[in-house]
């Protein structure tokens, strides 16, 4: 037969799990009372670490869920909706890509979308000389006009005397007059001519400048890309911020194409943040199963003990010695139909048999350590009642006969008060069906008023 590969999951994981997060053996011991428990121990451990192990399986089907809603997908349309007017405002999120060659540049756009007198000659040699000093003023980061690897600073004004500048370029789609260079139109080295007419008045000096563009860097086509994309995604900001329709362009002013797609939000942090509360839970509650098993057995032995401290009294009455009384009993316990589990207090008294009949111990010691194991009151007045007769010789049928009273007693109050606190719990569910009745009953003639 296979094995269930969760059992086998399991089995290979408990070796190498921590006890301070499956429990540990000391903390059960204390809870056992000592006893030799391995494999409820064990049993216990076991069933903590599969909750460990299915709340990391659930975590991480979680997270890949999260990680396939989350991947964006391509919009086929250029242009986005807005909301019927009176409509919740909606926002979008948008991402447009660029690739061009091996780069590749990505931008985001959130958006809320509504339902809605010198002489001449003085001017001439004025403007010459602010020709003569263009150079270095243009060139910005650049070392020189020779080697560009920067945009240029153009101004439009030059001098104290605000002389107004007009560029010209050779080749405006690569230099353009604001000093721009779009670098992914350069695949090889290039040579621009950039012609400033100064003017003031009505005189105007023209000079031109060779200007040399190496091949770009990376990082230059990767600034030109971003820039490109920014305009087009200020132009979407226009749109949006109009009223009018929405139009995703399809390509960016140079005419690379652009891809955009569809945020999506990813709830990877949220499952992770579950995940480790879980995970206190199940480490808080780890020790949760030995106290209820602790629990239920004290109860059990509880509601055993009158019928033990009956039969102890019948063989007493009957002439039998203490000791032999127990053994009595607990063959008659072994005899009897006992499911495994459902009686604690036959368990022990059988072992205390056993131990009796297989070791040098005495019965005292037997009883006293069934005292320490059990943590129950009623059993270890019984049970000193037991020693005091074996150390002292006192009458011990007439004293176990009124604790047996005194049990029975306890055990009928007890059922009592758990009677009355269930009268207790039903009390609010019967005012809310009370109060439904009254709705369901006067609802139709209120509504007819």
């Amino acid at each position: 037969m296979k094995q269930d590969p969760l059992k086998k999951l399991r089995s290979f994981l408990l070796p190498h799990l921590p006890d301070h997060l499956l429990g540990k053996p000391e903390v059960f011991a204390k809870l056992y009372h000592g006893r030799s428990m391995e494999s409820r121990i064990l049993h216990h451990k076991e069933k903590t670490a599969q909750a460990y192990l299915l709340l990391v399986l659930v975590c991480l089907l979680c997270i890949v869920i999260s990680w396939i809603c989350a991947i964006n997908t391509k919009a086929h349309h250029v242009i986005l909706e807005r909301p019927e007017l009176g409509d919740t405002p909606l926002r979008k999120t948008v991402e447009a890509i660029v690739i061009q060659g091996e780069s590749r540049v990505k931008r985001s756009l959130s958006m809320m979308l509504y339902g809605y007198g010198r002489s001449a000659v003085d001017v001439q040699q004025y403007l010459d000389k602010l020709l003569d000093g263009l150079p270095v003023q243009i060139a910005g980061k650049n070392k020189d006009l020779r080697s560009i690897e920067y945009p240029l600073e153009l101004p439009v004004t030059v001098g104290n005397e605000g002389a107004n500048i007009a560029w010209i370029s050779s080749s405006p789609l690569i230099l353009d007059e604001t000093g721009s260079i779009d670098w992914l139109k350069i695949d090889r080295e290039q040579t621009i001519t950039l012609t400033a007419a100064v003017s003031m008045g009505e005189v105007v000096r023209e000079r031109s400048y060779e200007l040399t563009i190496p091949p770009p860097s990376k990082e230059r086509v990767q600034e030109s890309i971003a820039k490109s994309l920014e305009d087009a995604l200020d132009q979407v900001r226009k749109d949006a911020a109009s009223g009018g329709e929405i139009h995703l362009p399809a390509q960016t002013a140079d005419g690379t194409p652009i891809t955009w797609m569809e945020k999506r939000s990813n709830l990877t942090g949220s499952f992770l943040l579950l995940f480790l509360m879980g995970a206190l839970l199940i480490y808080a509650r780890r020790y949760e199963g030995a106290k209820r098993e602790m629990l239920r057995e004290r109860k059990r032995i509880e509601r055993d003990l009158p019928e033990f401290v009956d039969a102890l009294v019948l063989m007493l009455y009957a002439g039998s010695y203490t000791e032999g009384a127990i053994k009595r009993i607990a063959t008659n316990y072994e005899a009897g139909t006992d499911s495994k589990g459902e009686y604690p207090l036959h368990e022990q008294i059988r072992s205390i048999r056993d131990h009796l009949e297989q070791s040098n111990v005495s019965l005292r010691h037997e009883l006293i350590s069934l005292a320490e194991q059990c943590n129950l009151r009623e059993l270890s007045r019984i049970i000193t009642i037991l020693t005091d007769n074996l150390e002292k010789g006192i009458a011990l049928a007439e004293k176990l006969d009124m604790e047996s009273s005194m049990l029975r007693y306890g055990r009928k109050r007890k059922s009592k008060e758990a009677g009355q606190l269930i009268e207790t719990k039903l009390t609010f569910p019967m005012v809310l069906l009370l109060i439904s009745l009254l709705i369901i009953t006067t609802g139709p003639v209120m509504i007819g008023l």
